[in-house]
């Protein structure tokens, strides 16, 4: 009775436990069909990650350089329409959605600078300017700009702004 339970708890483990290099694989994948080299074997695989991580990285997204998912590509859903800048920490469940509602202020879709730090479970929606040398903290919503050189958190996004230039690297222990 115990052997079925550890097999059962082991096989879940490994099913939800996304290592690195699969994160790796999938970007890989994006820049090589995005370039037009995918081919259909590779867009077969790349669906097939997509789905057992339950991630959504459409081929039309723009991702900058040296992207950090220090717990992979788990729930994270991106805009066919947004842009990620260089060096950017992405942790799970991060939602970048566009906002496609007529009559809606800001539809479109993020462009987010470079060396910004998204905690896990963040959401940014709709047309806003995330600038560079960002933190935005864990199950925070972003619909507006941010500044350059800030920090941003709570629900109803409030601003912190910062004299210095922000280090935003994940550091692995």
């Amino acid at each position: 009775m115990r052997i079925v339970f550890l097999r059962k708890f082991y096989h879940r483990f490994i099913f939800f436990n996304m290592d690195g290099y699969d994160a790796e694989k999938i970007l890989k994948f994006h820049d090589l069909i995005k370039s037009g080299r995918g081919g259909v074997f590779r867009k077969r695989q790349y669906r097939k990650l997509l789905l057992k991580y339950c991630c959504s990285v459409p081929y039309s997204c723009k991702i900058g350089s040296n992207l950090s998912l220090p717990h992979g590509l788990f729930g994270i859903f991106i805009s066919q329409d947004a842009v990620i800048g260089d060096n950017c920490v992405i942790f799970q469940q991060v939602t970048i959605g566009s906002n496609n509602l007529n009559g809606s202020e800001n539809t479109g879709a993020p462009v987010i600078g470079d060396n910004v730090y998204i905690g896990a479970g963040a959401k940014i929606i709709g047309k806003c300017k995330v600038g560079n040398n960002v933190r935005i903290g864990a199950n925070t919503v972003v619909t507006t700009d941010v500044p350059d050189n800030a920090t941003v958190v709570g629900v109803h996004s409030r601003i912190i702004l910062h004299e210095g230039i922000l280090d935003n690297k994940f550091i692995p222990k």
